[in-house]
């Protein structure tokens, strides 16, 4: 995790704390010459769907400037991203924090985002407040840092690179442990900011140790015993709950024993890695892993999903992440006829004509929409199985291939068409309507509607890995 906390000042009310919001002011420049939304996320993700968790989005003015009140109801890590930087910051109801942004020597890049008190304000801060908000700035100043993203900064073809690699990591964790506790005693820090400082220094920790298994030229070589704080490390659902770190450590592990299990078919690493999983010892950081493990692999599951689907249903303790997830897969409109506002998206042909969604729908007859571009590397890749299905099934099924490139590459769409001879019924898409109802976070992906003008298969397995389950649901669609 990187601090790039310049420095910050703020206020702590002394009445009613529970009930004030945190007050996120301040002012921005253009990025890459235009106004961009502030957003204020939480620190870890949304299990169901995998996705960040948006607290606020907060719009600039016409002077730059942002003004914004977010309720909390206790303390907690908020993290604010503009343009190309994020920064966590903890904070507690009644917090006001002025934002400040410079640029680095390079256009359009925002080198710091800083926290600061204007000239204007006239609160009460306390030297404790200054020092909790100053605290990861000073703490990377101290203690040093690891340049760039670790360990890639580091010589790893040296035959001693993990032994010093893992001596400097515990090293900078040992000042920043020392550096935490003195400044704790010369702020008086709360307890529970001492316990989240704590937490993320040593989540950050452990991450740098894990994050050496990205390097394939390592892989194999790790000294016996050089993961054994990273295995013995008790993960719980405190640690979890309001720390990137430690979800970044629980994604590390995850990729890998990913790493692991690569050269396995997809089925069987799902399968590996879904048991990997539920080996996490905390009830809840299990569930949390599980659920967001699964929705990872929504779009274009393997074969043997539904098995692994149900397991998680009989594992996981949180109805909220299995009635969550399960609506994500099976959803409630599925075997029904798409919403109005779904069938009236805007569309274009390949032709120049522009078309309404339900246009391309047949009457009568079931209709595959594949969803593409021609930037995608595996939509490419599974042209020539796509226009074999469609020859194999002409006349029991018809096909209609959306790409989502955007309006001024609508040239490389064309010529991907024709390169490819990718034949067949073409549209681009024109708004958002589509892939925002389908939950569209990744391509190639496809759905299937029925004779009927309902939605037959929302999710399905990929062509690409599973060709026979993909065959599958075009069967069971004609043959009805």
């Amino acid at each position: 995790m990187k601090y790039l906390l310049c420095c910050l000042v703020c206020f702590l009310s002394l009445d009613a704390i529970a009930q004030q919001p945190v007050t996120i002011a301040g002012e921005a420049y253009e990025y890459n010459g235009r106004k961009l939304v502030m957003a204020v996320l939480s620190a870890i993700k949304k299990p169901v769907g995998d996705e960040f968790d948006y607290l606020a989005h907060i719009p600039l003015d016409g002077q730059n400037n942002f003004n914004y009140k977010l309720p909390i109801n206790k303390p907690r890590f908020l993290i604010i991203h503009y343009g190309n930087i994020s920064n966590p910051v903890y904070v507690y109801p009644g917090d006001s924090l002025h934002i400040h942004f410079t640029y680095a020597d390079k256009a359009d890049t925002i080198k710091t985002m800083m926290f600061t008190r204007t000239s204007s304000e006239h609160w009460h801060y306390s030297g404790s407040d200054t020092g909790r908000m100053a605290f990861f700035e000073n703490l990377q100043n101290e203690t040093g840092r690891m340049d760039g993203e670790p360990p890639f900064k580091m010589d790893f073809k040296d035959p001693n690179f993990l032994e010093n690699y893992k001596t400097k990591v515990k090293d900078i964790y040992q000042k920043r442990m020392a550096f935490l506790a003195a400044s704790a005693k010369k702020y008086n820090f709360k307890e529970d900011f001492k316990t989240a400082a704590a937490n993320e220094i040593r989540g950050e920790y452990i991450d740098d140790l894990m994050s050496v298994v990205f390097l394939s030229e390592l892989w194999d070589k790790y000294p016996l015993g050089y993961f054994d704080e990273v295995e013995h490390e008790n993960i719980t659902w405190d640690k979890v709950k309001d720390s990137k770190a430690y979800n970044q450590l629980l994604y590390l592990d995850v990729m890998y024993y990913n790493r692991r299990v690569s050269k396995q078919p997809e089925d069987k690493k799902l399968a590996a890695m879904f048991d990997n999983v539920t080996r996490l010892k905390d009830d809840s950081v299990r569930n949390y892993m599980m659920t967001r493990m699964l929705s990872k692999f929504l779009d274009g599951h393997p074969a043997n999903y539904d098995e692994i689907f149900e397991k998680f249903k009989q594992l996981c303790t949180n109805p909220a992440y299995v009635n969550g997830l399960t609506e994500l897969y099976n959803p409630s409109f599925l075997n029904k006829v798409l919403p109005g506002y779904v069938l009236d998206a805007s569309l274009k042909s390949n032709a120049d004509v522009p078309v309404k969604f339900r246009d391309i729908i047949p009457t009568g007859k079931p209709v595959l929409i594949d969803f593409w571009a021609s930037w995608c590397g595996p939509c490419i890749k599974e042209v020539p199985q796509l226009m074999a299905l469609s020859k194999k099934y002409k006349g029991k099924i018809e096909f209609r291939f959306i790409s989502l490139d955007v309006p001024d590459k609508e040239s490389a769409w064309l010529k991907a068409i024709k390169d490819k001879n990718f034949s067949g019924q073409h549209y681009i898409i024109r708004d958002k309507l589509i892939t925002d109802f389908i939950d569209l976070k990744s391509i190639p992906r496809y759905l299937v509607i029925d004779k009927d003008g309902k939605l037959n298969t929302f999710r399905g397995p990929n062509l690409l890995e599973d060709e026979k389950g993909f065959e599958d649901r075009i069967k069971a669609v004609v043959e009805e």
